[in-house]
This record gives C-alpha cells, sequence and structure tokens, in this order.
C-alpha cells in the first residue's frame, strides 16, 4: 500500500497541498524519471479535489473554527484544512494510507526533516509549479547565483516543497486570486 507521508506532528493539511502530497505517494518509488507522472496525477487531483468537496466526499474545515467549512469554493477552499483522518478516510479506498512522521528525540526538526522527500527532475519541477511561479525557468536557469540550488536541490534532484519555500520567500510566487481574477478592461491602463 502506498503512503502519503506528512511532517511530524501535523494534524490537518492545507487543501492547496493535497494534490502535491498525494500525488508524491502514488509516485515515489515509481521510475518517473523526468516526473511527468507526478505531474500529470498532480494536475487531475487539482481538477478532482475540488469536486469531492463540492460533491460531499471530501470534508474541509474552516481554518479558523476547525468547523466545517461553510462555504468552500475558490480561495476559501483553498485556504481550507483537511484532517489527517478525513484524509485518511478519502484515501483508504483508493489504495493509499496516511502517516504521520514522529517527533524525534534527535532535536528540532529542519526544513529537510519536514519537506518532501521527492527528488524531482528540472521538468517536473517545472511543470508541477509553472502556474503559480511564472519565472521558475529563468529562476532555475540562475539557480547557482541566486541561491535556489543551495536551498532546494540535492543529489538526486529537485524538493518541491523547499523551491516553493524559496519561490515564496521571494515573493515570485502568484496569490489564487491573482490568477483566478478575470480579466478587466482596465487590465494595462496604468494608473
Amino acid at each position: 500500500m502506498k503512503t502519503i507521508k506528512l511532517p511530524a506532528g501535523m494534524q490537518f493539511v492545507p487543501f492547496e497541498d493535497l494534490a502535491h502530497y498525494i500525488a508524491e505517494a502514488i509516485w515515489r518509488d515509481q521510475d518517473d524519471e523526468v516526473g511527468i507522472g507526478y505531474g500529470g496525477a498532480r494536475l487531475n487531483l487539482e481538477q478532482e479535489l475540488p469536486r469531492a468537496v463540492r460533491d460531499g466526499v471530501l470534508k474541509v474545515r474552516d481554518p479558523l473554527t476547525l468547523g466545517p467549512h461553510p462555504f468552500p469554493v475558490g480561495n476559501a477552499l483553498n485556504r481550507a484544512l483537511v484532517s489527517v483522518d478525513d484524509l485518511q478516510a478519502f484515501v483508504a479506498d483508493r489504495g493509499l494510507q496516511v502517516e504521520v512522521h514522529a517527533i524525534s528525540d534527535a532535536g528540532p526538526l529542519t526544513p529537510s526533516a519536514t519537506s518532501s522527500s521527492l527528488a524531482m527532475k528540472r521538468k517536473a519541477l517545472v511543470l508541477a509549479v509553472k502556474s503559480d511561479w511564472p519565472t521558475v525557468e529563468a529562476d532555475l536557469r540562475e539557480a547557482s547565483r541566486n541561491g535556489l540550488k543551495e536551498v532546494a536541490h540535492g543529489g538526486n534532484g529537485w524538493s518541491l516543497d523547499l523551491a516553493r519555500g524559496w519561490a515564496k520567500a521571494k515573493g515570485k510566487l502568484r496569490m489564487v486570486a491573482e490568477k483566478s481574477r478575470p480579466a478587466s478592461p482596465f487590465d494595462g491602463l496604468g494608473g
């Protein structure tokens, strides 16, 4: 059985991260050198998961009250939380299980201890983040000089979580509202 591995102490998973965790579990031990399988799975899950919420199959919680979310759509859905138990119930019939790592007595957690263990090839990383991080290709070309390589590249490839963390810290990620905003007749007029 394939396992969704969550960081130590996690009780709730941000909805916006679910597609990554599930796709990673599905493709972790596969020979997916280019990362196309992971990328395809993630894109499919990004379409399927909101439908599962809408149909009541996947329960999401309000991040402020931790009760049932009253209006889980759009940006509110992305900010919603899914309890580990609800995630386990959702993925059980898909041949997946959820595992939360134990908190180690070895000391404080480091970013690499809580980050995804999936090592991605460059093309897979681009496919996974291009819609949220429009400058990813240019940033990867300059990775040795801009610090991205030092932060997110290991011997086996790129860490999605660490690369996204770097991009977020540098202000390179688009906000969800910005991506989904309809075009305006006033766009590009300045002012």
